[in-house]
């Protein structure tokens, strides 16, 4: 059940000042305290509130895609505004059923488990429920799983790979295409690849990682760290990249691989995550990361909706997508989007609906500022079917409202995506959060009493509920 808050608050409820979010430390009561107080106690109904009507079509919130790379864009570029330009082969479907194959690699000298074979068909469970979560059941995944383990030609460690994305595009896809030819000589006598999208190799569960101050440090059994994957994008006619699973049923350029840092099973980093990333990818949407601007300096701008979007961040605690990409994706309709003119705000107040919640209800609420911009605010709620448990997690902290600003004029490397922050540090450190490096991730939850300052107007968030969150916005004196 959600936990509400409890906010140490000290003048006021201004935005920049801290909340602490530990828990307090009490006193245990008996067991007898305890059951006088079921006794005589009833818990206060949760509040409610007079919500506005204020509303624009929604059509006036779908801003189109201005940007110069989006006017030039070709067939087979992601795209992160509307409109939705997904042109096959290149990408996935957003909506209707995806084939999706598992398929199991070991050697000789490192030989898969049946304890392995159950972590992967678990995480195949896991991914599966959560895109039908996140698309309101718009999305399916049908998994083909493979029975048995396929045996690759020579030693696991003619396979060791470090991260991969330190290699450039000739030699990284070369060596990939080794080894897919290699998955595809060991597996095709036994899997049927016709009619499959998207290919998931599972490896033996290899290595350990331990934490340093540089960063995780592998074990010496660690076959590959973070992975490798493929997209169809990248088999395109002027691509470098491309990667293509060649078997006697099909060709597929849809495939992953998960490393080291992605065997966890303690569901801090999980196979699944990494599937369903890269999988974001192959439905066509861009890492919001930020980028160097221009890219041969070493500027950084802020340009993150780390800790929004599982297609943007995959280390992050709460799995969501960011509720303008499944907007984009066809996942929302336009009733579940409500619009409104910044400009028409006086004193307004709102409700948000638990993104994950499949009940048709509103999951996005977009003040608009003007033809390419705006304010996009989605509640966001811990679950454990798919999330993890950290310390904060356990008192709330991942119970609230998440912000972001939005500008499709701007380049994706330009300051067209970026999450709010309801603190002046804009750092929060959880010591749950793993790996270490993503400990320093920004916090971008806005509990209650906690408010942004944007564009003439606060909005607040008044409160965090079971499934509903809910925000005032008001005209600020200028």
């Amino acid at each position: 059940m959600r936990k509400l808050i409890t906010l140490l608050l000290s003048t006021s409820l201004l935005v920049g000042c801290t909340s602490s979010l530990e828990p307090e430390e009490t006193t245990e009561p008996t067991a007898t305290q305890t059951a006088e107080a079921e006794q005589t106690q009833t818990p206060e109904p949760p509040p409610t509130f007079e919500l506005s009507t204020a509303r624009v079509d929604s059509e006036l919130c779908k801003f189109q895609d201005e940007t110069v790379d989006g006017k030039n864009r070709k067939p087979w570029d992601s795209f992160t505004y509307f409109p939705n330009l997904q042109v096959n082969p290149y990408f996935l479907p957003n909506t209707g059923q995806i084939e999706v194959a598992l398929v199991f690699l070991d050697w000789d000298d490192k030989p898969g488990t049946d304890s392995d074979q159950s972590y992967y068909i678990s995480q195949a469970e896991l991914m599966r429920t959560w895109f039908e979560a996140v698309s309101q059941e718009n999305l399916k995944i049908n998994w083909r799983i493979g029975s048995g383990w396929n045996k690759l030609s020579g030693s696991w460690k003619d396979y060791l790979r470090l991260d991969n994305d330190t290699y450039g595009n000739n030699e990284r896809s070369s060596w990939e295409q080794w080894l897919l030819d290699e998955a595809v000589d060991a597996s095709d006598s036994a899997f049927d690849y016709a009619g499959v999208d998207y290919v998931v190799y599972a490896m033996p569960l290899s290595g350990q990682i331990t934490e340093s101050d540089n960063g995780p440090v592998y074990g010496p059994e660690t076959v590959m760290t973070s992975g490798v994957q493929g997209m169809a994008y990248d088999a395109n006619p002027q691509s470098s990249r491309g990667t293509v699973i060649r078997s006697d049923e099909a060709s597929i350029a849809n495939w992953v691989i998960s490393g080291t840092s992605f065997q966890d099973t303690q569901n801090r980093s999980p196979s699944w995550v990494h599937w369903a990333h890269e999988m974001g990818h192959m439905l066509g949407y861009i890492s919001h990361a930020g980028v160097p601007n221009p890219p041969s300096s070493d500027t950084y701008y802020q340009n993150t909706l780390y800790g929004v979007d599982l297609f943007a961040d995959q280390w992050q605690v709460t799995r969501v997508v960011a509720t303008w990409t499944a907007w984009l994706a066809g996942w929302l309709e336009d009733d579940q989007v409500w619009c409104v003119n910044a400009d028409d705000l006086e004193d307004e107040i709102f409700a948000i609906n638990s993104f994950r919640d499949g009940d048709g209800s509103t999951k996005s609420l977009i003040l608009r500022t003007g033809e390419t911009t705006g304010l996009v605010i989605e509640s966001r709620q811990w679950n454990p079917t798919w999330d993890y448990v950290t310390p904060l997690s356990e008192v709330g902290a991942y119970d609230g409202v998440v912000m972001y600003t939005i500008d499709s004029a701007r380049p994706i490397g330009d300051e067209s995506l970026v999450a709010q922050v309801p603190v002046t540090t804009a750092e929060q450190f959880d010591p749950g959060k793993w790996p270490q490096t993503a400990q320093v991730f920004t916090d971008i939850y806005f509990h209650e009493g906690q408010a942004l300052n944007f564009g003439g107007l606060k909005i607040e968030v008044l409160s965090v509920q079971h499934g509903v969150d809910y925000v005032r916005v008001t005209r600020t004196q200028d």
